[in-house]
């Protein structure tokens, strides 16, 4: 089996893997509700995919009682 004749940097190391960093989160904005969503998904605020009704959100209902 191979061996490697010296040892490698630190500093070579780690620019061979500097491709592989984490990038920033791009986010876009919802169509419909102008909320920031991550793309090709659904909203989360609204349930809307582009111009789609997807996730239909339930109506709240708020009963009132007098106390």
């Amino acid at each position: 089996m191979a061996m490697p004749k010296k040892r490698m940097s630190h500093k070579r190391s780690s620019d061979r893997r500097s491709h592989l960093s984490l990038s920033e989160t791009q986010f876009a904005e919802c169509a419909h509700c102008q909320a920031p969503t991550l793309s090709h998904q659904v909203c989360k605020a609204c349930g809307y995919y582009g111009d789609r009704l997807v996730i239909p959100k339930k109506q709240s209902t708020t009963i009132l009682t007098e106390g």
